[in-house]
This record gives C-alpha cells, structure tokens and sequence, in this order.
C-alpha cells in the first residue's frame, strides 16, 4: 500500500507526483527492476525489486521514509530554522498522522468524514480511455429510514473490488471508487495506461495532483442537472454560482465552428418575450461529464480530437413541458368535446398570437426558422410561450422571388415541412408561415393524430368513426403502428429514435405520427411492486426525454401481467391501446409465436385484418 499511501500523501500537500523507470538489469529469469520517485522535482531513494511492482512499491517506500523525516518544501531547503515553532519530532508526528488519515479514507466506511475529491470521476475518466466497462452493485442497504446506510462494491470488467459504504448511495460509490483506485495504483501496469491522476502517469509531464481541472463551465456553474441529449449535443439546467440564477448551457459538439454559431449569432440578435433569451457562450475541448443516476457510469463527450470543440450557449431556462405535451394532454382530457371546447380555443388562440408575434419579429430579422413545431416552443416561468431551437436557421434574401437564396433541400422535420422545404432549394420565410398554420391547427382541433397529415400528403386512410361504446383509442389515432415484441430479452430499442440500453418487452411505434408506447411486463407476485414500478418509470425517463428532443412523444412503460403468462399480458396490452376486439385472439397468438421464434416486427393494420406476415423483415 506504499504506492497509495505515497499518492494520497502528494495529493493532500498538493505535491508534483511522479515515478521514472531507471532500468532493469540480470538475465530475464532473475532480472533485477530500479524505479524511483519523484516528488515536486526532487529525485527519492531508488527503489529495487523482482518486478516492477515491486520496485514500485519500494520507492514509496523509501520516498515516505524521506519525506517524514524533512519538512515539506517545494525548493527542497530546509525549514526548521527561524521562529521557533514545534519540535521536529512533533511535525514528523503530524506528517504521519496525516498519512495515516489519508489512508484510513481509502478503508473507513463510516460516512463521517467525506472527501471532497471526485473518485466516481476519475474511474469513470479512466475506464473509459482504458475501454474498460465498469459498474457499481448494491450489496445490501439497512438502518432505519433516517439514517440508512448503502453498500456498494465497483466491478470492473469483472472484477470485483473492495466494498464501500457511506450515508447516500453517491456517498458510498464514492467510498468503493477510492477503495478500487488505492488497488488499481498498485497494479504494475498503470503507470503505463492513462491515469486518472496526470502527474502518477511516466509518460506525461508533471502536474498537480489534486481533483479533475476545472473548466469554463464548472469554474462558473454548479447544481448541473441534465435536461435532455439528442443529435445535437446536450441541454442542462445549471445555477450560476455568482448570481445564483439558473439558466439552460446547450452544449453542442461541432466539428465546424462557423456552422454552430449559426444559431449564436441568430439569437445574439433577436431580443423579443417569445423567444428564448440568449446570454452567452464559449468554446471548450471537450463535453460536461455526467454522473447517471442507473449505475451505468458516465454519459462523457469528450475526444481527443483536437479538431473537434464544444459550443456551450447560456440561455434562458424554461418550463421542460413543451406545446407537445401541452397539445397532447388537452388531447386525452377532451377526447369527447375537443369541438366545442371553447376554453381550449381561448388558450390556443393566445398561444397562437404569442407564436405569430415571435415569427413576425424573427423575419424582421431577415431570418426563417425553418424548424417550427410544437417539440421547440416552450414555456417561460410564467407561462408565456418562447420559441427555441435555432439550429437550422438561414439567413433570409428578400421578397423577389427570382433572387431567392439557395438552401439545403429537406432542412427540419417533415411532417412540418412545406411542399418546397422538402422538393426545391429555393423557399423563403412562409415555410415557416406553413408550419405556423399546422400548429395553430393541432392546438384547436382534437386531431387523430396523423390522419389529417396523411390526408395532406395524399395518404388517404378511411375513416374509423368511434361509437358509443368505444371513444377513440391509442391506436385509432395512427394507420401506421409497428410492433416489436420479445419476451427473450432480445429487443433492441430502434437506435435512430433513441440510444439507450433499455430492453422493453413491447414497442408500439407509428411512425408518421412520432408516438411511441412501451410495454414491461412485470411479476404480480413481486416484492415492493410501487418501489420497482418507480425504478422503472425512472429509468424509461432518459429515454422519454431524448425521443422528446427528436420530436417523438413517449408514453412512460404500460406495466401489464406477467413474463410467466406471456398470452394474458399481451392480451391485456392490446385491449389497453385500443385493439379491435375481433382480432384479439390471433394478435395474441401471432405475436406469442414470433416472441417464440425471434426478435421480429410485425405490423398492426386496423384498416385491414391482422396479417402478421406483411411486416416481417
């Protein structure tokens, strides 16, 4: 434990820490290693062994010995002259005792004393330049509800390391990612991988062994939350340690500087109360780190790629409940009188104007937004609208029509798009006129979702009328529903709505509509059923978010029956969103039957009978 010790000892006097490799000398079988350390500059006794390892360990050793013995120095000169002060004997006792504290925070578990140092940090930092895969376990948890204590061990590509405990689950992950880091150090090869600590690593130069450097964003942030990731980058909610406000930091990965400032220097010059405020921004060489609540360590977008920077733009912070979910929940709550709703109409006419005046004062700008829709306006702390997400805005020419500026062809999201946003290079500001009108649309009219856009591009479906008995269900609001279904385990989540390691027993998905309903099916029998239906619902979150940012709405998972009775639960599913009751019975048993065989789709056609054949593939 030489090696930790001597690190941790550097690391509290904020100590230069480094270890050269001398040489080797003796023919292989009884070859002879010479290490030695090098604290602040000034070379220690070397250290001699049968491997490296050894060596090492020795020449902590021998630079502690040192180091107890003459007072701590930068220039190396002696200090103990001068005013009197306490007795060398004494300082040598307090220099011990600090390493002797130093290495009790590497073993207690006590939860009294907690560093301050990021040790998740640094494994997250080091696994991932070492391609290593890690995760933290939970092995037990007890105390009374006011003082509980967690147990948590750090498993590193299989393996397991010390155990450690603390007063919070992040406390105790804290403990076992310093306990795992102490027998890392030991490990003779970890001079020679990247090190979560720059100065213990042979091949760099010496630096400060103290917590991770410090950026732009977290010199001047604190209380970082994530809000949402998606092609783009990452948007989080973050207080201003100064001010002690906080504001949305959109951090965008770019290769090409000149094209992301396109939306800075958009909203640089736009100062309106329905547009989302901008403040600041900075570039930095790599992404905010991320520490995930599901144990699954570190959501980094860092690179090495000197070529590649990030954008971090300061805006306004903003209600995260969008126009979509807004449209959406007016949606379930008036399914039977979304035609004579009038406090429906009111609201929407007032979103409406607030929109109307933002795009007005947009184009007067000479700017077209080209990306309008319900997904990127928002809601202010008082409830007033605010229109974002300028990534795709251009420059606008004017209103002659034979000098209009070339522009990328298909630029935002189709189903909002204009007929010549998606056909021609050459369009103006009323596409974003045209997107207007759809959202005005969608806010006054209960629409089947997606009926009405098929209807407009020449998709026509018939109409399915709802009775009495039966007002319109998830799926009469869609023609185009896919279902995926695997009880193995097997189902990936569709990688171009979002990226995620989540594995649902069922996804329902139209496509045209952007809707997406997921099924878990769980054990009736389980202990704390409400606890693990929160865990999941929790876990589905960072999925429901980023589908969100893509313009996709997520339903939280439909937790039905169990995996022991595959045939009740789907049954019980397909009632639940809405299925014609004549097609139950062979739904279930087609599906059952796929779930059997393979990992497959299957499409779901009200319009027709259930033919499970016409999506396979």
């Amino acid at each position: 434990m030489n090696v930790a010790k001597l690190n941790e000892y550097a690391q509290r006097q904020r100590l230069e820490l480094k270890y050269e490799d001398v040489g080797s000398v003796g023919p292989d079988h009884i070859k002879t290693f010479t290490v030695r350390a090098v604290v602040d500059g000034k070379v220690y006794p070397d250290g001699v062994g049968k491997n490296k390892k050894e060596a090492k360990q020795n020449a902590a050793r021998n630079a502690l010995r040192c180091l107890l013995e003459e007072p701590i120095d930068p220039t190396g000169e002696e200090k103990y002259s001068g005013t009197p002060s306490k007795p060398k004997e004494e300082s040598n006792q307090n220099v011990l005792d600090i390493c002797e504290k130093t290495k009790s925070l590497s073993v207690r578990t006590t939860g009294e004393v907690f560093t301050d140092t990021n040790y998740i940090g640094m494994i997250n930092s080091h696994c991932q330049r070492t391609k290593l895969s890690h995760d933290y376990i939970l092995e037990k948890r007890c105390g009374p509800p006011h003082n509980p204590q967690f147990f948590y061990k750090l498993v590193i590509n299989n393996k397991e390391y010390p155990v450690g405990e603390g007063k919070s689950a992040k406390e105790a992950k804290q403990k076992a990612a310093q306990l795992a880091l102490s027998a890392l150090q030991e490990q003779t090869d970890w001079d020679s991988k990247v090190s979560v600590w720059p100065a213990v690593s042979e091949d760099s130069a010496p630096a400060k062994l103290s917590t991770p450097p410090s950026t732009p964003f977290t010199l001047d942030f604190d209380s970082i939350v994530s809000l949402g990731k998606g092609a783009f980058g990452q948007v989080s909610k973050a207080k201003h340690k100064l001010l002690k406000k906080y504001y949305a930091v959109k951090i965008v990965r770019c290769k090409e500087i000149k094209k992301a400032l396109r939306e800075v220097r958009a909203l640089s010059d736009l100062h309106h109360g329905n547009i989302v405020r901008y403040y600041t921004c900075w570039l930095e060489d790599s992404g905010y780190q991320w520490e995930k609540t599901d144990d699954s360590g570190t959501n980094s977008q860092s690179t090495g790629n000197s070529l590649v920077k990030y954008l971090y733009i300061q805006m306004e912070l903003c209600d995260t409940r969008t126009l979509r979910v807004w449209i959406d929940e007016k949606n379930i709550q008036n399914v039977k009188k979304s035609l004579r709703d009038s406090k429906r109409r009111d609201e929407s006419l007032i979103i409406a104007q607030q929109m109307v005046s933002a795009v007005e004062y947009i184009h007067s700008k000479m700017l077209i937004h080209r990306d309008l829709k319900p997904a990127n306006i928002m809601f202010g702390q008082d409830g007033e609208v605010k229109i974002g997400d300028f990534g795709l805005v251009t420059a606008e020419n004017n209103d002659d029509a034979e000098n209009l500026l070339e522009r990328s062809v298909y630029k935002g999201t189709p189903s909002y798009m204009a007929p010549e946003q998606k056909r021609k290079n050459t369009y103006d500001r009323k596409v974003d006129i045209f997107a207007l009108g759809l959202i005005y649309f969608e806010l006054l009219w209960n629409l089947s979702v997606g009926n009405e856009r098929n209807v407009r591009e020449g998709n026509h479906t018939p109409t399915v009328k709802a009775t009495a008995k039966h007002s319109p269900s998830i799926l009469q609001r869609a023609f185009d529903w896919e279902m995926q279904v695997d009880l193995r385990s097997r189902l990936v989540f569709p990688q171009d709505i979002a990226a995620t390691s989540l594995r649902p027993d069922l996804v329902l998905i139209s496509r045209i509509t952007k809707t997406i309903l997921v099924a878990e099916l769980t054990v009736p029998w389980e202990d704390r059923l409400a606890i693990s239906h929160q865990i999941k619902k929790a876990k589905y979150q960072d999925l429901i978010d980023e589908a969100l940012i893509k313009g996709w709405h997520a339903t939280n998972p439909i937790e039905v029956g169990c995996r022991g009775f595959p045939a009740t639960s789907l049954r019980y599913f397909l009632q639940k969103v809405g299925l014609d009751p004549k097609h139950l019975k062979k739904a279930t048993r087609e599906i059952t039957v796929a779930a059997e065989t393979s990992s497959r789709w299957l499409w779901l056609k009200r319009a027709h009978s259930w033919n499970p054949s016409a999506g396979e593939g």
